[in-house]
Order: structure tokens, then sequence, then C-alpha cells
């Protein structure tokens, strides 16, 4: 289900008018949708091979933590041609320079292998790498209900059929609702956490919530 998005409903990148930033801009909410601050914004004229610097935030027993990310964002969908390794500039120094130890990249086909080797090398040295090719954005495009929108604005036709296979079966005249018998919440929407089904001494089937925060 991941080729459902058509990538080449975002204008190339070598055009001349206001477009060919279309796919940088469209990497920039993704991750603003999935909790990442922008720290460097995209810009046209010369890069070094990072279009983006985002902040990244995890939790863990001591609190919440950050780390930068530089992002490399090649939209090579309407050649159909792999990244290749003279496609993309980003070396060690321009990691010194702003500051990163983890570098993304985001292509809208996937990379050479030369460039994969490339890459490889370079996560030696750094603390992460990692490309998220079109199979991998379209996975990250229906991860929440803010990315489900840039789904919806930056590919409106693919987010159709998307929608169409999802809309549920049609055999409910409205949303089926399972309510917990303690915190009254619908368990059949979108609940985050656990819940469990237990049948009592007078059978009556108990609904049970548990939420994780």
């Amino acid at each position: 289900m991941n080729n459902i998005v058509n990538f080449k409903e975002i204008p190339p990148g070598n055009g001349k008018d206001d477009a060919q930033d279309e796919f940088e801009l469209f990497v920039r909410d993704l991750l603003v949708a999935l909790g990442y601050d922008i720290v460097k914004e995209p810009a046209r004229g010369g890069d070094d091979g990072i279009d983006l610097v985002v902040r990244e935030y995890s939790y863990g027993p001591m609190g919440k933590n950050s780390r930068l990310v530089g992002v490399s964002c090649k939209h090579n969908a309407h050649s159909n041609k792999a990244v290749g390794r003279e496609d993309e500039k980003f070396n060690l120094s321009v990691a010194d320079a702003f500051g990163f130890k983890v570098f993304y990249a985001f292509y809208s086909t996937i990379a050479s292998e030369s460039l994969g080797r490339t890459l490889a090398n370079l996560g030696k040295k750094l603390d992460e790498v990692k490309v998220f090719d079109h199979s991998l954005i379209s996975v990250l495009l229906r991860e929440n209900d803010a990315s489900l929108r840039v789904f919806r604005d930056y590919f409106p036709v693919s987010f159709g059929g998307y929608h169409l296979c999802n809309r549920g079966s049609g055999i409910y005249r409205s949303p089926p609702v399972m309510e917990c018998d303690f915190c009254s919440n619908n368990v059949i929407s979108r609940f985050e956490g656990w819940f469990v089904l237990f049948r009592s001494m007078l059978s009556k089937i108990m609904v049970v919530s548990i939420e994780i925060l």
C-alpha cells in the first residue's frame, strides 16, 4: 500500500517558478507534523548539501532530550532516477559547520548503490544516517492526523485514492461506539493505550480502558 502516493504530484525541482521548492517545503511540513522543530528553513542557492536543519525530540528516564538533524531533500520522481553519489553534496565538514551528528535524506525515489555505500561510511562517523525513500515517506504520511493533512495538501489526487480505500465498509449508518464502563471513552475511535474486555459474574461484558500517559 506504500505506493499509493504519486510523488509526481509535486513539481520537479529544476523548474523556474516558485514550485521548484515544493519538495523541500513538503519535507519541512511533514517533519513539523511529526513533532520536529525547524532550525534552518529551506532556501535557494548553495546549501552545502543541507536543505533543512531540524531539532528532534525523544523522551527517556531522565526526561526530554533533543538533537540536531541535518536534512537533505532530492526529488527525482519525474525522471525516476535513483539519487546518485554525485547528487548528494553532504559531507562531514558540513555536519561540523552546522553542529549536528545526525543526517536524514528524503528521496522521492531511492538512493543508488554507490550513494548507499557512501552514506553507510558516513554513518560510521556520525551518530546516525538514515535514508527515507518514497516507500518510507509514504508510511510517515500516515503517521498521525497532522501528517495526513500534509498528505492531503501536497498529494490531493493520491490522498483521494487513499481516503476512498480507508473510509470504512459503509455497513453502519453511523460510526460504531463501544464505551468504557468507567471513563466513557469510545475505544473503537482513535484511542491511545489499551482496553480490556472481561465478563462479570452476572454475564455482563465490561469494557475497561487503560490509558498510557
